[in-house]
């Protein structure tokens, strides 16, 4: 089993999804001979606190993650552990320092492997959230995927596997090997919006390249058996279309719209498109019923659903409701000149999205289905809608925090972030 997860790749910029461009031809591909969710989540627009949702199955209040820097502690268990409990041979290969050993991301993974050489990343941090970067701070997707084609061929038994990799490229700063970096350039437009985003789609097409060459080398090596193949991304990456540029900073959908695809030939059957909500809490409990994975060591409070289940029924709830959070910030004067102080929550129910902030007194509502780019807050027209979704929101946290795990705070922390943290109930 192989799990893909391409960092700050959103959904809209993908010809898979759409896009006019033809950014994804390999995901394409994937899309067509099995399964692709329409409408897919992120629980936070910010790497460290997405991917231990995939790896645990639980929102980022239940797991603990609520910000990167913060490691992943020792509960609750996660999806390479429970495996691995069933005789999996696990490995995972990734291309960034927010998800590498150092945070807990080694959990359950006999191989693991975050070695990042000098000169071969995009990106030059010596310092990152309190912690000292002592090697690179990322690597290029190809040599990520050289090293996880490299490990599967010397595998030589007819153990299972699951491998989780992980490619770094479509984020900043947009310095895609050539020829994919100028692949999307156009001299007509001349803005540096248009150029950042050009230099975006260049780098969306090199993560695909890397993702066409890792799948097909190990669908090759599975043979007979098959490879079931999960694809989405951590979060997505906004341009301005709020005020913004970048991610970590709201819920709104160019931020946490993410691509998710299902691909397993000889199961699924191809060509299905699935247009009711999915999420990555979704992906523990699907993966779980691709394995026979017993979950009760999930001490039953995971909030996912198997998406296999949903592809089969060709159909799926579309009144789930699924929930976001922007990432905890402790410098207030950076969350304060950002409009961000505290948490920002959100809730997708059917066509709705709500978005609450209510320390800055902030309440939005947008209706997707007219509204897309959620430019038209309906909150004032809509009141007892606004009522019912802040309502579900108070009773998520009430159950994340309820059902949280215990976490040991990150070093450094401000009494005002303790103050917190505690009011979440995650220190003493």
């Amino acid at each position: 089993m192989l799990l893909v997860t391409i960092d700050t790749l959103r959904a809209d910029h993908l010809s898979a999804y759409g896009y006019e461009r033809k950014t994804s031809p390999n995901l394409d591909r994937l899309a067509a001979e099995g399964a692709l969710f329409e409408v897919a989540y992120a629980p936070v627009p910010t790497t460290a606190p997405s991917h231990a949702t995939l790896l645990t199955g639980r929102y980022p209040l239940g797991h603990g993650v609520l910000r990167n820097g913060i490691p992943l502690g020792a509960e609750p268990p996660t999806l390479p552990e429970l495996l691995a409990a069933r005789g999996y041979r696990t490995a995972a290969f990734v291309s960034s320092f927010p998800v590498s050993a150092e945070f807990g991301f080694a959990r359950g993974f006999a191989h693991f492997d975050d070695r990042f050489e000098e000169g071969r990343g995009s990106m030059k941090r010596r310092e990152w959230n309190q912690r000292t970067v002592e090697s690179a701070f990322d690597r290029l997707g190809a040599d990520t995927v050289d090293r996880a084609i490299a490990w599967w061929s010397e595998q030589d038994d007819a153990a299972p596997r699951f491998v989780w990799v992980h490619l770094f490229d479509p984020h900043a700063p947009y310095r895609a090997p050539e020829p994919y970096g100028s692949a999307f350039s156009d001299p007509a437009r001349r803005g540096r919006h248009d150029r950042r985003m050009d230099a975006y789609d260049g780098e969306i097409l090199y993560a695909d390249a890397q993702l066409g060459r890792l799948v097909d080398a190990f669908a090759r090596a599975a043979g007979s058996r098959g490879l079931f193949t999960i694809v989405t991304a951590d979060h997505g990456e906004a341009f301005g279309e709020h005020g913004m540029f970048g991610h970590n900073h709201t819920v709104f959908e160019e931020e946490v719209r993410v691509p998710l695809v299902l691909h397993w030939r000889g199961v699924l059957a191809p060509g299905v498109r699935v247009a009711s909500a999915a999420h990555l809490v979704d992906v523990l409990p699907t993966v779980a019923a691709a394995t026979g994975l017993d979950l009760a060591r999930s001490r039953g409070v995971l909030a996912g659903i198997d998406l296999l289940a949903v592809v089969a029924d060709g159909a799926g709830d579309e009144q789930r409701a699924v929930f976001l959070q922007r990432p905890f910030f402790e410098d207030r004067k950076r969350a304060r000149r950002r409009g961000m102080l505290g948490f920002g929550f959100g809730v997708r129910r059917g066509d709705w999205k709500y978005i609450e902030a209510l320390e800055q007194g902030q309440r939005k509502l947008f209706d997707l289905a007219s509204d897309p780019g959620e430019r038209t807050d309906l909150a004032a027209r809509e009141a007892e809608r606004v009522s019912e979704l802040s309502a579900a929101i108070a009773s998520w946290r009430e159950h994340e925090t309820a059902n949280a795990v215990a976490v040991q705070p990150p070093p450094l922390r401000s009494k005002e972030v303790r103050r917190k943290l505690r009011a979440l109930g995650y220190v003493e």
